[in-house]
Formats: structure tokens, C-alpha cells, sequence
């Protein structure tokens, strides 16, 4: 089932995340919002920033 792939590949994301470094921005967004919404550039992140909150929240049981 396609559902359970994305789930795998997602979850290999999260473990393979390095979190010893975060950017400036990650200790100003409030994290407890509803929505959050990052821009910017290409390369810049923000995929990783949001790893990196799944990963620190013990898995994405917590995040879907």
C-alpha cells in the first residue's frame, strides 16, 4: 500500500536526521500553533528543521 511506503520512507527521514546542530530559528517558532508555515530558498532547511521537531518529539505518532 502506498500509505505504508510513504511511512517507511518518512521514518528513515526522522532517524537519519542529525539534530547536534539547529538554526537560530528553531528555539522562535512556537511550536504548539496550529499552523506553521516556513518560506524560503531552496537548500535553506526547512525540511530538515522540521525533521528534526519530529525527531525530538520521540517519532511522528505525535506529528500525523
Amino acid at each position: 500500500m502506498v500509505a505504508d511506503e510513504l511511512y517507511i520512507a518518512m521514518n528513515e527521514l526522522v532517524q537519519n536526521v542529525d539534530t547536534r546542530f539547529k538554526r537560530y530559528l528553531y528555539s522562535e517558532i512556537a511550536w504548539d500553533a496550529r499552523m506553521i508555515g516556513l518560506m524560503g530558498p531552496r537548500g535553506v532547511g526547512k525540511s530538515t528543521l522540521l525533521l528534526q521537531r519530529i525527531k525530538e518529539m520521540k517519532g511522528m505518532g505525535k506529528c500525523l
